[in-house]
């Protein structure tokens, strides 16, 4: 018996969210499904060889660089969705997965009209839009759904509750993202006090972000809150991920304040130690579909501090142990109200810290596990596609 034949649709093919999936749900679709994903971005990306090693077909059908705002012009589209029709007639999938916002609509009509007998599309993120674009985003979300038979799945109650509110788009589905939960197993205090131990760091309440750095993150925040901290020589904040002239602000924002010496720039690198070193795990962000990293942290069993944002206050009523909020208004994201509120709740932290109240949690673990394993995961999308 053959195979279900199943594209998934991205744009650069990087380490990050729905790559990682992918890779983690490889073997739960590997034994019905054959799997292709198609990169449209400027490169193929660079971890399209780490997919492909796991056992993904990777094809790139780029969207040529032109004159136009944005690189893209509207004949580089036209060109770009010509052959991708042709594509999808020479290659007969079963189901066609998109995870793009921009052209989705497009990709859908297309594999409508070529006879691709299902067709999914992940929001990933909460779209707000505004004016006009909003209203045709509703539209193209309502005729996706109705003319071209798409079923839109949403990656979190919030992104759910988003595309209702925002652009009447009743998704048919709420699929939770996972992480690779087999990498990321519970740290027990023992190997975190060794992990400290191994990072010179065992006097010090650590502190760690996963990210990609953007505006989004909000990290402005966090390093200024750092800085107003009163019990800020406890602190040692390891900053994992990278993006060009983001970063390099971000380092002289902290050099400006005086903290380089509580601050580590360690870049892209695989995220594990630093886990196991952590006391703390903290997002700002003003918004997430669903954090990944915020989910590798939840495995761990570490303790979380997040702002009360859509996408991060997803995990408020799951009944995780060690998951902590505090406010923030997302209108001035590093105003001086945030950033007095969080540095307040940092040294509360330290305080629990030193009376040895964050100890990981074990149970926390157990609950991740059955809500967003990678195997419930791809199970359910699975469903989907067979």
């Amino acid at each position: 018996m053959s195979k279900t034949k199943v594209l998934h649709i991205l744009y650069e093919i990087m380490p990050s969210g729905a790559e990682m999936m992918l890779f983690s749900a490889y073997p739960y679709w590997s034994k019905e499904c054959e799997m292709y994903i198609l990169a449209t971005g400027p490169s193929e990306g660079t971890y399209a060889n780490e997919l492909r090693q796991r056992g993904y077909h990777i094809d790139y059908l780029p969207i040529q660089e032109g004159s136009a705002p944005g690189g893209e012009s509207k004949i580089n589209k036209i060109e770009h969705l010509f052959a991708f029709r042709k594509y999808i007639q020479q290659n007969s999938f079963d189901a066609v997965h998109i995870h793009k916002e921009s052209l989705s609509e497009n990709y859908a009509k297309i594999c409508a009209k070529c006879g691709v007998k299902t067709i999914v599309r992940t929001v990933h993120s909460t779209f707000l839009f505004e004016g006009a674009l909003r209203a045709r985003k509703a539209r193209s979300r309502n005729k996706m759904k109705n003319k071209y038979g798409v079923n839109f799945v949403a990656i979190s109650d919030g992104v759910a509750e988003n595309e209702k509110n925002v652009f009447g788009n009743l998704c048919n589905h709420t699929i939770y993202n996972w992480c690779d939960d087999s990498k990321y197993t519970f740290i027990c205090e023992e190997d975190k006090q060794r992990g400290k131990a191994d990072g010179g760091v065992q006097d010090k309440f650590t502190i760690l972000t996963l990210a990609t750095c953007n505006d989004v993150k909000n990290h402005e925040l966090l390093i200024r809150a750092i800085a107003k901290m009163k019990r800020k020589d406890k602190i040692y904040y390891y900053h994992v991920g990278y993006r060009k002239n983001e970063t390099e602000e971000e380092e002289d924002l902290a050099r400006e304040l005086g903290i380089t010496e509580q601050v580590l720039f360690v870049g892209f690198t695989n995220p594990r130690p630093y886990l196991e070193r952590t006391d703390l795990f903290v997002m700002t962000s003003i918004r997430e579909g669903l954090s990944i990293a915020a989910l590798e942290a939840l495995f761990s069993g570490v303790h979380l501090l997040l702002a009360d944002s859509p996408g991060l206050i997803e995990f408020d009523n799951k009944g995780f142990p060690a998951v902590n909020y505090f406010h923030m208004d997302r209108e001035i994201p590093a105003g001086e109200e945030n950033v007095v509120r969080l540095a307040d709740e940092l040294d509360a932290m330290v305080e629990m810290w030193e009376q040895n109240q964050l100890i990981n949690s074990e149970q926390q673990r157990t609950i991740a596990s059955r809500i967003y394993s990678a195997e419930v995961g791809a199970k359910k999308y699975l469903e989907l596609y067979l």
